[in-house]
């Protein structure tokens, strides 16, 4: 299993790819301040148009992804807002963010604010420990905010993940998603 690991992390640093990471948040309304939050997206950096939440897969925010429950984690340090959409939201303040993105194959990673272990801080770690890439939070607030207006949803860029994996890969159909 290990040296499965190795290949895996090997072939990690020859061919890389990109995605970030979004919280994706309902427009708020003129009179109301308050902002839901929907769930968040995998897109691809690249990208230069709105997702479409209806068309595209939404992954779910939730307070527990183990086992078999699909869906992103989002944890900060001392109660500050780092998961959510609001100006004091910095994604630096991020100290957990699980990723359970599918069953078949196990895709279930965790980027640790800080050291944690013999990793480097922001790495993204499977559960067997090991690593599939690199993540860093971005920039706030965001300087290119190219999803700020998506019709009903607004797109806030968390983290930017240097991994083997493609947002393609992650929203594939064939890994169980559908619309």
């Amino acid at each position: 299993m290990l040296v499965y690991y190795f290949f895996i992390s090997l072939w990690a640093l020859l061919v890389s790819a990109d995605f970030d990471v979004y919280l994706v948040t309902s427009a708020s309304n003129p009179g109301k301040p308050f902002v839901a939050t929907v769930g968040w997206q995998i897109v691809d950096p690249s990208r230069d148009s709105c997702p479409d939440p209806a068309h595209t897969r939404m992954i779910l925010d939730k307070t527990d992804v183990s086992g078999n429950k699909i869906g992103i984690r989002c944890i900060t340090n001392s109660g500050t807002n780092g998961c959510g959409p609001l100006t004091t939201s910095l994604p630096t303040n991020i100290d957990i963010m699980e990723m359970h993105l599918s069953e078949t194959p196990k895709m279930h990673y965790t980027i640790y604010k800080g050291t944690h272990g013999v990793h480097r801080s922001y790495e993204l770690l499977g559960l067997g420990g090991e690593s599939a890439g690199h993540c860093e939070p971005q920039p706030w607030p965001p300087s290119d905010q190219k999803f700020a207006n998506c019709g009903e949803y607004t797109l806030w860029k968390k983290m930017r993940c240097l991994s083997f994996y493609t947002a393609d890969w992650v929203n594939d159909y064939e890994r169980g998603w559908h619309p």
